[in-house]
Parts: structure tokens; sequence; C-alpha cells
């Protein structure tokens, strides 16, 4: 992305919770989806980690919004999700690989855990 003044630039750093951005500065972006097959209405907890293979981790205190953290989803519904990441001193060469972990779900109710947290799931892309 690049910034088209110094506002931009600005807006962008706050909303990363970042130090600052490059110009041009490099975004990841996810889009994924939930399905709720149960009875209840469950909250996600989003994404827990984004791994890039240069080695910068992304999370909700790194750098990464995630529409999904803390979202519910009615029983027998589907819903879809985004997040977004700052790439700190990337460029359009440098990432080829991301590892995804999602957080649980949970019951709204009880907040007894419905699914567990799902680890290690590669994107990969030239």
């Amino acid at each position: 992305m690049k910034p088209k003044n110094a506002d931009a630039k600005k807006i962008a750093t706050t909303y990363f919770g970042a130090s600052g951005v490059n110009d041009p500065y490099f975004v990841v972006q996810i889009n994924w989806t939930a399905k709720n097959n149960g009875s209840k209405e469950v909250q996600t907890n989003g994404i827990d980690s984004v791994v890039t293979n240069t080695g910068q981790q992304l999370n909700a205190n790194a750098g990464l919004q995630d529409s999904g953290i803390g979202s519910t989803i009615q029983p027998n519904a589907t819903s879809d999700f985004e997040a977004n990441g700052l790439l700190k001193g990337a460029t359009d060469k440098n990432i080829s690989k991301l590892t995804v972990k999602l957080s649980n779900t949970a019951n709204t109710d009880t907040y007894e855990e419905v699914s567990p947290a799902i680890s290690n799931i590669v994107l990969s892309f030239k």
C-alpha cells in the first residue's frame, strides 16, 4: 500500500498499532469463514497468530486486526471474517508462506470450549 499523504500514513500507523509504517508498506489480508453446526450460539476467538516465512509474528497485540475476535455465530449459521496485518520491513518478494493458528471457539453461555485451536494452517504463494 502506498499512502497518498502524511495523514494516510498516520492513520495506517494508528490502525496497526505500529510505531510507523514504510512508504510503501505491505499488509497481509486473510479472509476466513466459520460455520456453527451446533444448536447454540458460539463465539470465535479469531486468529491467534500469523507467522511469516521471515519470522515475523502477527497477533492481536502486534499488528493484526481481526474481525473474528469475540464475534458470535448463531446456530446453523456461517460467518465471514477478515484479518489484516502490517508486515514490517517487508517487500513484495519477501513473503512466500504464512502459518496461521486459529483460536478456539466457545459457547457464549458458559464459555465452555466447543472446538479447540487449530494450529499450523500453512498458506503458501508465489
